[in-house]
């Protein structure tokens, strides 16, 4: 796991070892890879839509949000703290050349 960019006591999100375009969404001890461009495409996704794209990328996610008595919205709400934290760096890195 690299730098993590969320972090509570259910969920964490970093990335994924030190790639910056991969990330690493873990939800109890469950590892799921969001290859590059997830992160952002599922912080934009409404509410609607994110439990079908989230269910589209690992189907046994449900299972474990149940089991760990998790909702699709402290998910969602995790991944977009955790894209706000990455804009936040690309910002901060821009500004400091």
């Amino acid at each position: 796991m690299g730098k993590e960019l969320y972090s509570d006591k259910k969920i964490k999100v970093a990335y994924f070892r030190d790639l910056i375009d991969e990330h690493d969404l873990i939800i109890g001890n469950k590892h799921i890879l969001l290859q590059r461009g997830v992160l952002e495409e599922l912080a934009r996704t409404s509410s609607e839509k994110f439990k079908f794209k989230l269910h589209a990328i690992n189907p046994d996610l449900n299972y474990s949000l149940k089991e760990l008595n998790i909702s699709y919205a402290e998910v969602g709400f995790a991944i977009a703290k955790a894209r706000i934290s990455e804009l936040e760096e690309e910002l901060s890195e821009a500004y400091s050349h």
